[in-house]
């Protein structure tokens, strides 16, 4: 059984097997920055003006909670408090990009999905715009997290492509549910691997969305969390290298032993 590539990634030919993509999602945090949720809304206006033709589509969302908060003489005192997020959206809603006062983030689903370099070049506008108007001092956390799905059952059964070590278990026919997660700490910083059956109308998180079905999952993340200077550059060369990792989990995951 072949190893899950943790260490150095060897440079190898393009990965030929299936494609089972379904979201992508880059998250830039960064220190947080007040001024973009100030009530004249420059940054955000300005940001927008900047990226609206490629994300049209615009909302703005609160999202309440209560805050509770412990003051010097011990005394617990709660207020309701809301997150407010910005939402833009290209004008088939397969590309959105989230603003809040402390990340950056772009999602694209897989119909508008490509490659990665289409990918990179698409976050990279955007954080041009981003540091044009908001100025960000520091990053704080970066990641890449890929889900890939595919329907239980039937020719097309993802567990009858992938490697074993993925279904020795979860590759028998009768299973109703499985959720298998493993950490490792690699070189791009920490990978969150995930893998197994939901049934139907059922979810793990918010980015697993719940369907009629059972579905097969396999869902990588690679992030690392460093506070240093915003950096363009650097916040490239890094991302470049937690695809590369995640890239070569896909391959090793969806090739079958005796492929290899």
């Amino acid at each position: 059984m072949s190893e899950l590539p943790l260490g150095a990634i060897e440079r190898r030919d393009p990965f030929v097997g299936p494609r089972l993509i379904e979201r992508a999602v880059v998250v830039i945090t960064f220190a947080p920055i007040a001024k973009i949720g100030d009530e004249k809304n420059k940054i955000v206006s300005a940001f927008q003006e900047a990226i609206r033709h490629d994300y049209p589509r615009f909302a703005q969302r609160i999202e309440q909670s209560v805050k509770i908060e412990i003051d010097e003489k011990g005394q617990v005192a709660s207020a309701p408090s809301g997150e407010r997020s910005w939402i833009f959206q290209s004008e088939d809603e397969r590309k959105k990009v989230v603003l809040t006062t402390e990340l950056l983030a772009l999602e694209i689903q897989k119909e508008a999905y490509t490659n990665w370099k289409d990918y990179t070049e698409a976050l990279l506008k955007l954080i041009d715009a981003f540091e044009k108007y908001a100025e960000p001092s520091h990053l704080a956390r970066l990641g890449v997290r890929y889900l890939n799905t595919g329907p239980v059952g039937g020719d097309g059964d993802p567990r009858q492509l992938c490697n074993r070590a993925l279904t020795t278990i979860t590759g028998k026919s009768p299973l109703e549910a499985a959720d298998l997660l493993w950490m490792f700490r690699v070189d791009e910083g920490t990978l969150l691997l995930r893998s197994g059956i939901m049934p139907a109308n059922a979810t793990y998180d918010a980015f697993f969305r719940a369907r009629e079905g059972r579905t097969w999952y396999l869902d990588i993340d690679v992030a690392s969390q460093n506070f240093e200077p915003f950096n363009r550059e650097v916040i490239a060369a890094k991302l470049q290298a937690q695809a590369e990792r995640l890239h070569a989990i896909y391959a090793w995951a969806m090739t079958k032993d005796d492929e290899r």
